[in-house]
C-alpha cells in the first residue's frame, strides 16, 4: 500500500518517502517516533490517514496526535478516507509540491 501511493506521488513529481511503523509502547510514543523521524529528515510536512475506526474525533482525541503535534516541526495533513468527492488526492498532493 505505501509503495502504491509512493509510485503514484513520483508520477506527479512530488519527492515523497514512506515509512512503516512495526511497532511502539503506545499510541503517545508512536506519534513521538513519527515527529522525530520527520524532523530528522528536514520532511516539510507529514501526512497521515485519520483512523476509520473512529473517526476524526478519535484522532483530535489521541494521544498519538497530541505527541505527534507537540513534537512535529513541520506541518501536518490529515487526510479523511471518508471526504465527499472533494479534491483528489493527486491535486493535494501538486499543491503541496509547489509549497
Amino acid at each position: 500500500m505505501v509503495r502504491n501511493h509512493l509510485d503514484r506521488l513520483a508520477a506527479h513529481h512530488v519527492p515523497a518517502e514512506g515509512q512503516i511503523l512495526l511497532h511502539s509502547a503506545d499510541h503517545g510514543a508512536a506519534g513521538r517516533m513519527v515527529a522525530e523521524y520527520a524532523n530528522t529528515v528536514g520532511a516539510s510536512t507529514i501526512v497521515v490517514g485519520a483512523p476509520t475506526h473512529g473517526g476524526l474525533p478519535a484522532l483530535m482525541d489521541g494521544s498519538a496526535s497530541r505527541e505527534l503535534w507537540r513534537h512535529a516541526r513541520s506541518n501536518i495533513l490529515v487526510v479523511n478516507p471518508y471526504a465527499p468527492n472533494g479534491v483528489p488526492a493527486e491535486d493535494l498532493w501538486r499543491e503541496l509540491a509547489n509549497d
